[in-house]
């Protein structure tokens, strides 16, 4: 059983970054250009939250 975990957990990621942008490419969804706008939406939602995540609460 313990055999089985570690095979299931070495090959879990590296099959879903095969299988993500393989079926997006089958899907014909822009696969690069899907990921730099979801790249430029998580840097902007990093720079909004990022003030909070700093502040010293010492107004």
């Amino acid at each position: 059983m313990v055999a089985l975990i570690n095979l299931i957990s070495a090959w879990a990621i590296p099959v879903l970054i095969a299988f993500i942008p393989l079926f997006a490419f089958s899907k014909k969804v822009p696969v690069y250009e899907s990921f730099v706008d979801g790249a430029k939406e998580g840097f902007n939602t990093a720079v909004q939250i990022i003030p909070s995540l700093v502040d010293d609460g010492s107004d």
